[in-house]
């Protein structure tokens, strides 16, 4: 069962609506070849620099997932603590995702984890060679704005070189890159809201590119003002469950618009 909490009609309108893919590049597809519209930034720039985490947790996650990869999962998610807490708030929405697709997914997501994260995870046993998934839904840059200096410009460049690194070693696998979503922290201000949206600006770009298709999977929760709607997150950050049933509708039906299939999973509850 899909549970979706309804803010006002304009919410009520946004969640009935289908999927929001943006349009392939201009003139279809890009080529393999052609050069992915990431900004310039300055070699040493935090956002794009590999960055290990260094609490216990972390390392001992990134240990169990390093191992988990290697049993060829066919949807792999990728991100922070939004994408983690698919295993909390949005347990049931996941337990829904592995009726239908089995334990061919794989959750990659690390709470605090920023752009830099993720590259150093996946140059580190996250997603080595060989790796094939048919679909990797991406989400991340939350931290980088919220706790961070950097510029929209330097998130949008980090998740990047996190889609070419994915592409280079899957070439065929259909990358969902989902928008940052809104975020309330401390009460939200302007300045973070314009800086999500100039960030959303940038990477919207990339579709098209290496096989990405892009999700405007943040209108779903807040309106064309960004005012958040009204109980899909716990803290002005994370995803309640409603939120959670909304981002699993949307890449169900992004997944289901591929063609894709998949086999009855062999699963026991």
């Amino acid at each position: 069962m899909i549970i979706c909490i309804i803010a006002n009609k304009d919410g009520l309108k946004a969640m009935l609506e289908p999927v929001a893919l943006r349009p392939a590049a201009p003139g279809g597809q890009a080529d393999a070849g052609d050069v992915m519209p990431v900004p310039d930034v300055a070699p040493g720039d935090p956002a794009v620099v590999p960055m290990s985490g260094s609490e216990q947790w972390w390392l001992d996650r990134h240990g169990e997932k390093a191992g988990e990869i290697r049993d060829n999962p066919q949807i792999v998610f990728i991100g922070d603590s939004i994408t983690q807490r698919w295993e909390e708030e949005g347990q049931e929405a996941w337990q829904e995702l592995r009726r239908r697709y089995g334990d061919r997914i794989l959750n990659l997501g690390f709470g605090s984890d920023k752009t830099q994260n993720v590259i150093w995870r996946l140059e580190n046993g996250e997603f080595p060679v060989g790796t094939k998934p048919r679909f990797i839904v991406l989400m991340v840059g939350t931290n980088n704005l919220l706790f961070t200096a950097d510029a929209a410009q330097s998130v949008a460049a980090g998740i990047g070189e996190i889609i070419e690194i994915l592409h280079s070693r899957s070439p065929k696998s259909k990358i969902i890159l989902c928008s940052i979503l809104p975020s309330a922290y401390n009460g939200g201000t302007a300045g973070l809201a314009s800086k999500i949206s100039e960030a959303n600006g940038i990477i919207m770009k990339y579709d098209g590119y290496r096989n990405v298709s892009y999700l405007d999977i943040a209108r779903y929760y807040a309106d064309d003002s960004g005012q958040m709607y009204d109980g899909l997150f716990v803290d002005g950050i994370h995803l309640a469950p409603e939120g959670y049933a909304i981002w699993m509708d949307k890449i169900i039906e992004t997944i289901g618009e591929s063609g894709w299939k998949p086999r009855p999973p062999l699963l026991s509850y």
